[in-house]
């Protein structure tokens, strides 16, 4: 990824297995020295924007001041074992109210982020529903 890469999605926020509302945003990927920046713009409210890190070499990501990193034990659905797969990450050190787990792949970006007050934001590349989509919010949930 040399240059800058510009996607949509449609961020879809869940509630208790239920949609409360849908949101388009831009994406954008960017590589950084140490990985990659993922900067959604909502196209209709920047008070909505999100940015997510990732640094490859420590498998971490950061979000809103929150460390998350690749989740090494229990069984999960998600477990990468291709470039297409996505891997589950977690905060790095317990916090109350602290960020939810995410799912994550370096050339897709987040497909799935729970902010840890049991809102899940589905980052999909249309407003079709999809079987991932399904998958995703029956699986949520890691041991």
């Amino acid at each position: 990824m040399d240059k800058a890469r510009v996607t949509f999605r449609v961020v879809k926020v869940y509630e208790n297995d239920s949609i409360k509302r849908e949101m388009d945003y831009e994406l954008t990927i960017k590589a950084i020295d140490s990985g990659w920046t993922y900067q959604y713009r909502n196209l209709k409210d920047e008070n909505k924007n999100m940015e997510f890190k990732y640094f490859k070499n420590s498998n971490r990501l950061v979000f809103a001041g929150s460390n998350l990193g690749l989740y090494q034990t229990g069984e999960y659905l998600f477990k990468k074992s291709s470039s297409e797969e996505f891997e589950l990450f977690v905060l790095t050190e317990q916090m109350l109210d602290g960020h939810g787990p995410v799912l994550f792949n370096e050339n897709y970006g987040v497909l799935s982020s729970n902010n840890g007050w049991g809102m899940d934001f589905l980052f999909l590349p249309n407003k079709a529903k999809t079987s991932i989509e399904k998958q995703v919010l029956k699986n949520i949930d890691h041991k």
